[in-house]
């Protein structure tokens, strides 16, 4: 194609409802009533908790049930897209691991989670054994 006769026509299309962006943290979204007069929109949820919260799209989609995308910005920050390289070879399995959790969830593992971590270490361990 050499860019000569060619049409461009308008298409008129319905827009079933407005577009919206919201953002703070989760318990604010799903309670505050300045969202109310959005609740029937499209939704781009922006999700500013510290940790991730338990299921954060099921919940936000219970008030807003056109949520199309969801981000997390802990403290109103930007989505972190960085990527962080971790040396195994100086670390236990257990310390890799909740380096992930922090990375992903930008908070440090709880006492709970680390000792989930250390449980499945040493069974796989003990399993490597007999």
């Amino acid at each position: 194609m050499n860019g000569e006769n060619i049409d461009v026509t308008l298409v008129q299309t319905p827009q079933p409802r407005a577009l919206a962006t919201i953002q703070g943290d989760l318990d604010e979204l799903l309670s505050h009533s300045k969202f109310s007069p959005l609740e029937d929109h499209w939704i781009r949820a922006i999700v500013t908790d510290k940790r991730r919260p338990e299921r954060p799209m099921d919940r936000l989609r219970e008030r807003f049930p056109h949520t199309l995308q969801l981000e997390f910005a802990p403290d109103g920050g930007g989505s972190d897209t960085s990527v962080r390289a971790v040396d195994i070879s100086v670390l236990s399995p257990v310390e890799v691991t909740t380096s992930f959790i922090e990375y992903v969830s930008g908070s440090d593992a709880t006492e709970f989670e680390t000792a989930l971590i250390q449980q499945a270490v040493e069974r796989v361990r003990l399993d490597e054994v007999i």
